[in-house]
């Protein structure tokens, strides 16, 4: 349950209910009290009527006529009154501090979207450049593999040279292989014996057929 204390208002008419303020239809209309208090009161503005003194006056018959109609429970109406006074009186600053309170909530949203949008091209431009990067691997390994393919043929070639060399030197058919020991080595025709830079084998074959890598593409 609520408290009535906290969701009142005003802290000066805390302790007011609907049932304090209300006013009984019993007591109200021409009473006892609402005739005496109207004739009373009536006599003492018709006094300051004759001495000239109109407003007054006139606010003592506006008072009889309240007293007439509420009869006893007139203070409650007054009360009422001066409630509803008072109320409206504190919650002018509050509605002023709401309206505050949510002019920063609007400017925390507004600030909280824009980061938002700064975090989502964060993102979108980490994942162009991981694809950046990926790309570069994947050319930088490209490259790579077409400098060893060309590196590759090229000691074909060399060794192609080197059996042409040694078939004519030792006057051998195209149908003779020869041996690594005939071919690489001090005061051979190769110094030293190539390698394949992806490392692939090497197979000399027959002086009429072309030498062959096992590394794939790297076949003459």
């Amino acid at each position: 349950m609520s408290d009535p204390q906290r969701d009142s208002p005003s802290g000066f008419f805390d302790v007011l209910n609907k049932s304090t303020l209300a006013v009984s239809k019993k007591a109200a209309g021409a009473g006892v009290v609402g005739l005496v208090g109207f004739f009373g009161i009536l006599v003492v503005a018709g006094i300051f009527f004759v001495t000239e003194n109109f407003f007054i006056a006139m606010l003592g018959a506006s008072l009889a006529l309240l007293v007439y109609a509420t009869g006893a429970d007139v203070g409650k109406l007054l009360m009422s009154s001066f409630t509803i006074f008072f109320s409206s009186k504190h919650l002018t600053p509050k509605a002023a501090q709401l309206q505050a309170t949510q002019k920063e909530q609007q400017k925390l949203i507004a600030e909280n979207q824009q980061l938002r949008a700064r975090l989502q091209e964060f993102q979108q431009v980490k994942t162009e450049n991981s694809t950046l990067q990926n790309q570069n691997q994947q050319l930088q390994g490209a490259l790579a593999g077409q400098a060893a393919v060309r590196a590759c043929l090229n000691n074909l070639k060399q060794i192609e040279l080197a059996k042409a060399a040694w078939a004519l030197e030792m006057r051998k058919t195209p149908a003779d292989v020869p041996l690594d020991t005939d071919l690489f080595g001090p005061n051979k025709y190769i110094a030293q014996q190539p390698v394949c830079p992806a490392g692939g084998i090497y197979t000399l074959g027959a002086v009429g057929a072309k030498p062959t890598c096992s590394a794939p593409g790297h076949a003459r």
